[in-house]
């Protein structure tokens, strides 16, 4: 979050800003600040072979998000953007009589920078 801070104050510090009625052709007009949560989950089978033998075992995993954005219009059409997301991700293998189960939890951070834009005639 601090560097999505940072990015902001620079940003405002490159393209000073003295009225956001200026953007008024810009859709995103006025800065703006988003959160999302994203959820996705699956199943299916992981074969292993070994030494010529193979053994199948269901598997299921689950995948979640949480994203804050930043939208900053910086010219009628140009809007500049970052985001942030915390993740995360669980595995589980079940046990079979020839494998054993396993649980696996994953984390981590994203981070997402970019610009916009706009063919609006200026």
């Amino acid at each position: 979050m601090r560097i999505l801070l940072l990015i902001i104050a620079v940003t405002s510090l490159l393209f000073p800003m003295t009225s956001w009625a200026e953007y008024a052709d810009n859709p995103d007009r006025f800065p703006s600040l988003g959160i999302s949560i994203g959820l996705a989950g699956g199943s299916g089978t992981s074969e292993l072979t070994a030494v010529g033998l193979s053994a199948k075992q269901d598997t299921t995993f689950g995948a979640s998000d949480i994203t804050a954005d930043f939208h900053l219009p910086v010219t009628n059409s140009v809007t500049l953007f970052g985001a942030l997301s915390l993740l995360g991700q669980q595995e589980k293998f079940d046990e079979t009589a020839q494998l054993a189960g396993q649980k696996i939890d994953f984390s981590g951070a994203a981070i997402r920078l970019g610009a916009r834009i706009y063919f609006n005639g200026r």
